[in-house]
């Protein structure tokens, strides 16, 4: 872990969501991107227009001093960048989804 943002592999994010647990999953690519395939239970939000505030009113419940934010893209830049700017506007816990969803439809995860 680095001090702006922390990393999740596809099958320990999968694991994770199987058990139930609530995960707030963000696809930060373009809309078009999303449109095409995304990792099941993401909600689109690209890069270029993402905030703390935009991501409280997609998830009222989501508290970004506790709860972790998951960022996924196509390969693991655009998520390294969001996560960078959400952690500069306060978020404690955003976390890079590693390989993005190019490792996801590898993995075979709906």
């Amino acid at each position: 872990m680095i001090d702006s943002h922390e990393f999740i592999d596809t099958r320990s994010l999968y694991e994770e969501m199987k058990t139930g647990k609530p995960v707030f999953l963000l696809d930060v690519r373009e809309p078009a991107e999303y449109q095409e395939k995304h990792a099941s239970g993401a909600k689109s939000v690209p890069v270029d227009s993402i905030s703390m505030e935009k991501l409280q009113q997609l998830n009222h419940q989501w508290d970004p001093n506790i709860q972790p934010v998951y960022l996924i893209c196509e390969s693991g830049l655009r998520a390294l960048h969001a996560a960078e700017q959400l952690y500069q506007q306060g978020v404690k816990h955003p976390v890079v989804i590693e390989g993005g969803t190019m490792a996801w439809k590898e993995a075979g995860f709906p």
